[in-house]
């Protein structure tokens, strides 16, 4: 019978662990963040939410665009250097400050076509937000490379926890579609703030 050599067990039952660890603190931020929106949802109005949900969509976009340009060298490079982790970030600023320029020029279009006088400087300011992404995708890859799966999967529920409770408290102050807007925009700062600290990029 022919055995597994230890090294690969090892390092299997690694992978296996820090993917059971990233699933549920995936699992906890959505249920932190469906919960908030539960309440949210009593508190503002189906327009606003409207309105969230499109500049909502520059997330993924940038964190797809990083992901390609930063996170993907980062962690296919056998050794890597502190100039070769700032070229990547600084190749995701330049890419993400491209971004900013098109939604910054797009936002009157997109405002007038869909008739929501309000998206223009929603659009604007979260556009501005996205100017965090290139630092949280350094650190979360870098995180990932030291295989800190852990680290990663507590920020996950943290974040939800600050997204909705932030958003919370300015919709009860009357902040309307803004408290979703700031509250994503609080949640970026932390999960940026925590993976910086804790891959000490």
């Amino acid at each position: 019978m022919q055995t597994v050599p230890e090294s690969k067990t090892s390092l299997a039952s690694m992978i296996l662990g820090g993917a059971s660890r990233l699933i549920a603190g995936r699992l906890a931020r959505v249920i932190i963040t469906l919960a908030g929106l539960a309440i949210l949802s009593r508190l503002l109005t189906p327009a606003e939410f409207g309105v969230v949900a499109i500049t909502a969509m520059m997330l993924p976009l940038s964190a797809a665009l990083t992901h390609g340009a930063i996170e993907v060298p980062i962690l296919r490079r056998d050794k890597l250097d502190d100039d070769e982790v700032s070229s990547s970030m600084w190749l995701g600023y330049f890419m993400i400050v491209g971004l900013i320029g098109i939604i910054w020029t797009s936002a009157p279009i997109i405002s007038y076509q869909l008739n929501l006088p309000d998206l223009t400087d929603a659009l604007r300011l979260m556009a501005f937000g996205l100017l965090l992404q290139p630092g949280c995708s350094t650190g979360e890859a870098i995180l990932r490379r030291k295989r800190r799966f852990a680290s990663i999967a507590t920020l996950m529920p943290l974040t939800g926890g600050v997204y909705v409770i932030s958003a919370i408290i300015m919709a009860l102050n009357g902040m309307g579609f803004w408290s979703l807007i700031y509250g994503q925009l609080l949640s970026l700062l932390t999960r940026t703030l925590g993976v910086i600290w804790l891959s000490g990029v």
